[in-house]
């Protein structure tokens, strides 16, 4: 198992979430080759976690107005996604 998985204890929940784009996103975000993807990594990551996708509480009838959950907050708002982006690009130039 690789080591993303070290901290996750036995019997806990994890929630796997995967996107899928073509090269017109791509090229909506400037990207011509592999290397300028992580230029905008960050960038095309809040876009698919903030605007194109998102978790809601239900706490008000207009979709528009409501909350994102805690959870989602936590898990993709982080000031983590330079690191994610910077061991992605590792594993994925090594």
């Amino acid at each position: 198992m690789y080591s993303i998985w070290d901290d996750v204890e036995k019997g806990e929940e994890v929630w796997r979430i995967e996107f899928s784009f073509d090269r017109k996103l791509l090229r909506g975000f400037g990207v011509e080759s592999f290397e300028s993807f992580f230029l905008v990594a960050g960038d095309i990551w809040r876009y698919l976690t903030e605007d194109w996708l998102s978790q809601r509480e239900l706490d008000n009838e207009n979709q528009t107005r409501r909350t994102p959950s805690l959870l989602w907050e936590g898990a993709f708002r982080s000031n983590g996604t330079e690191n994610r982006v910077k061991d992605l690009k590792s594993v994925l130039l090594t």
